[in-house]
């Protein structure tokens, strides 16, 4: 399940790099933050100041609210 960090990153359409770099960690660090693992009080700070939300709060399931709609007759 995607993350709400997740989903904000792909929506901006960053790559795991770009935002890294904004908050100043490797983009394998990144990924383990988008699937939930702990980090240092000074990344979480980091990631709370561009964000304005606790990690914690950004590492939660992301909810698809709007679905795209599936076209009669549209293959699977």
């Amino acid at each position: 399940m995607k993350t709400r960090l997740r989903v904000w990153r792909e929506a901006q359409r960053l790559s795991r790099e770009e935002l890294a770099e904004r908050i100043g960690c490797s983009a394998s660090m990144l990924g383990f933050l988008e699937n939930g693992a702990s980090c240092s009080p000074a990344l979480a700070e980091r990631v709370r100041a561009l964000f304005g939300e606790p990690l914690d709060e950004l590492q939660r399931p992301a909810r698809i609210t709007n679905l795209p709609d599936v076209k009669k007759g549209a293959k699977r």
